[in-house]
């Protein structure tokens, strides 16, 4: 871990950890089943700021869930953590789906709801995707 985007290390292990004791370990206590796919990101130099970068995001999942399991798991979720931003994730590449769900340790968590599809949002809110 180190210091980028305009943080120190330690403000970004300091996202790291509000991220995993609001969002993640409560999440986690829920759905034994959910595993993290990405939290942290080291800046790759393309000049994208987003909340991976800073510690703020991380993409998670629920083992084995199929699409149905995967918006059901993200309509209970909204009520259960606090968040800045969730989006429901879907490609035709990949078979699975999964959660983008940032957390904004300063308390201004927007609870901005998004569906996405190949890169694209597809609208505001939860959009069950067959």
């Amino acid at each position: 871990l180190t210091g980028q985007c305009g943080l120190k290390e330690s403000e970004i292990a300091a996202n790291l950890m509000g991220l995993a004791h609001n969002v993640l370990d409560p999440l986690k206590q829920a759905y034994p089943d959910l595993e993290v796919l990405s939290a942290f990101r080291k800046d790759d130099g393309s000049g994208n700021k987003g909340p991976h970068f800073i510690g703020t995001a991380a993409d998670i999942r629920l083992k084995g869930a199929t699409k149905a399991e995967m918006f059901e798991f993200a309509q209970k979720g909204k009520s259960l953590v606090p968040f800045d931003q969730m989006g429901l994730i879907s490609t035709t590449y990949n078979s699975m789906d999964w959660l983008h769900i940032s957390f904004n340790n300063d308390g201004k968590n927007r609870g901005e709801v998004y569906t996405m599809h190949n890169h694209k949002k597809i609208g505001d809110g939860l959009i069950q995707l067959i």
